[in-house]
């Protein structure tokens, strides 16, 4: 996979990250299991075939939230975010734009958009698209040269 990296010299991946919010009306164990054994599976080979490198679920549930303020405390009170998960798609900056196709994809609007409104509140939900700039990697500092914003 090519580097996320502005200076590898390679071409840039972008990374849209999506922060999900579930609908008041599943629980949060539905949530989670609906998001990771359907909507999963349901979604790969699509994301695939429109240049999806990399999709990734983050989930979020009340336990490990928890963890985080028994370890941090008070560096966390007040700050904590409280969506229920995120994903993430790695995209090649190049074919970013394919991801409007995905959208169009009669595949999309026929069966993930409709599964997606049964347990996402899609309203709440919010994106973010960026790159990395990696400074540790697999626990070694890495040279990233100029890391900065090319």
């Amino acid at each position: 996979m090519p580097s996320s990296g502005s200076n590898s010299g390679k071409e840039r991946l972008l990374r849209l990250t999506i922060l999900i919010y579930r609908k008041s009306t599943v629980t949060e164990d539905e949530f989670h299991k609906r998001w990771l054994t359907r909507q999963g599976p349901l979604v790969r080979e699509w994301l695939a075939r429109h240049g999806v490198l990399k999709y990734i679920q983050y989930h979020t549930p009340t336990s490990t939230q928890e963890r985080l303020v028994s370890v941090l405390g008070d560096l966390v009170k007040g700050k904590l975010a409280d969506y229920d998960g995120f994903v993430e798609l790695y995209v090649r900056e190049s074919e970013f734009e394919r991801l409007k196709n995905a959208r169009e994809d009669p595949y999309y609007k026929e069966v993930v958009a409709p599964d997606e409104k049964e347990f996402i509140d899609g309203e709440k939900s919010r994106m973010i698209l960026g790159w990395e700039e990696v400074f540790i990697e697999d626990g070694r500092i890495v040279d990233n040269g100029d890391a900065g914003y090319v």
